[in-house]
């Protein structure tokens, strides 16, 4: 499809958004046409060869993204709260970077395995299992923003052990002897 036809329809399903709302109108709007025109509507590249969004927030918020693919999209800083239809492979997204991202009514749909997370509220989202390899790293996580609410978080077994007998390790434990006068 011809860019200035993909312009021309972005723009109307802007305003058709717009109407929809104007008129009170709530909820999701299904759009009935393919998952690649879907994705030429929704998306652009950038000189980088990131996709962006290419309509407005309240647009995408107001449809039903069922079918689209997120893989190649900048997501980074993405709010996608009121959302309905998005599944995300964190694999898949440009840079790996869900960072400062707000993901409630997500489905993440692999793991999170070497993505940044740093900033992003996990709060209401679907799947997600972080695997983070100490106590310490959560701990910077969380003081830099990262909500891990809804999110399955598996600290790596051996490391939380360490972390527990390092911090034992100047303790003397001394143990109980019996009295032998009671």
């Amino acid at each position: 499809m011809k860019l200035q036809n993909i312009r021309k329809i972005r723009q109307h399903i802007e305003d058709k958004v717009e109407e929809y709302h104007d008129n009170g109108g709530k909820g999701h709007i299904k759009l009935d046409i393919s998952s690649e025109i879907l994705n030429q509507i929704m998306f652009y590249s950038d000189n980088y060869g990131a996709k962006q969004l290419a309509v407005s927030e309240d647009c995408f918020k107001a449809l039903d993204l069922e079918g689209l693919s997120w893989d190649g999209v900048n997501v980074k800083g993405v709010d996608f709260s009121d959302t309905k239809g998005v599944h995300i492979n964190p694999q898949t997204v440009w840079d790996k970077d869900l960072s400062n991202s707000i993901l409630k009514d997500v489905d993440i749909i692999g793991d999170l395995k070497g993505v940044w997370i740093e900033g992003t509220d996990f709060t209401d989202s679907h799947g997600a299992v972080i695997y983070l390899e100490d106590i310490e790293q959560f701990l910077k996580l969380t003081k830099r923003g990262t909500n891990f609410r809804s999110a399955e978080v598996i600290i790596q077994y051996d490391e939380v052990l360490n972390s527990i007998n390092n911090a034992f390790s100047n303790v003397m434990i001394k143990k109980k002897t019996k009295d032998k006068n009671n």
